[in-house]
């Protein structure tokens, strides 16, 4: 569950970053567009374009850590888990049994 969660968020963080990349080559565009002194619309636009590169770019940024994080604990509880059912899986025992003791073995 761990790794699947760490998936899902680099792929958000994966969402996000293009949207934030988008963004920045978009403001990129428009400062190349203005001649001059901008004008009240280049300003805004160019406003909203900072607010969502930096808002998305935090956000790929947090999931980005919080996903590669998600990602190694799983990655490790499924080498761990894979290991204790190997394990597990051929064991021998000596069990009492009427009259003595059994060898049991387990394949």
């Amino acid at each position: 569950m761990t790794l699947g969660l760490g998936l899902s968020l680099a792929g958000v963080a994966g969402y996000a970053g293009g949207r934030a990349l988008e963004a920045h080559r978009e403001g990129v565009e428009l400062h190349n567009q203005v001649q001059g002194p901008p004008d009240d619309a280049a300003r805004a636009a160019d406003a909203a374009l900072e607010r969502e590169y930096r808002r998305m770019g935090s956000l790929a940024l947090g999931t980005a850590i919080a996903g590669g994080a998600a990602v190694i604990v799983g990655t490790a509880l499924v080498a761990v888990g894979g290991r204790r059912l190997a394990r597990t899986a051929s064991s021998t025992a000596l069990v009492p049994f009427p009259g003595g003791l059994a060898f049991r073995a387990r394949f």
